[in-house]
């Protein structure tokens, strides 16, 4: 997997970074959708901001063309926010999953005491991709409940 910034190792495990992890989460929440991935973004997206992630997204779609960065989930056709912005917002209308994509067994998150739960991370996170619309000029109806 090619990543933009050198892993980090703490107890002899390389760990990835979070602009990686982002624009990995970035690819998991609109290709998939599942809670988990909209609660791994709004933690994300407290950390960094959404632009940067999207342009994390984009600096490593433009960077890794050729072949031999290909990997077996490109053979979908998968979608991306970086074309279409609206799918930021795509784990609002929840679709059926091809049965050949890998997904969690179960989607649901178990929250924690003390910590966001379902409607928190989803209302931030909506919240977060209507800052972004406004910054690129772009609207969804999708988002009327929250202008």
């Amino acid at each position: 997997m090619q990543t933009h910034m050198e892993g980090e190792t703490v107890d002899d495990m390389l760990l990835m970074q979070e602009t990686d992890l982002a624009r990995l989460k970035l690819m998991a929440g609109y290709n998939r959708a599942t809670q988990k991935d909209i609660f791994d973004l709004d933690y994300l997206s407290d950390r960094m901001t959404l632009p940067a992630m999207m342009g994390y997204l984009r600096e490593h779609r433009a960077k890794y063309v050729a072949d031999e960065h290909r990997s077996i989930f490109d053979l979908d056709g998968e979608e991306s926010p970086v074309d279409d912005p609206n799918l930021l917002l795509k784990f609002d209308k929840p679709t059926e999953q091809p049965s050949f994509r890998p997904c969690h067994s179960n989607p649901r998150v178990e929250i924690m005491t003390g910590h966001k739960n379902w409607l928190s991370a989803r209302s931030s996170w909506r919240l977060k991709v209507r800052r972004y619309f406004r910054e690129i000029g772009q609207y969804n109806s999708l988002l009327r409940g929250f202008q």
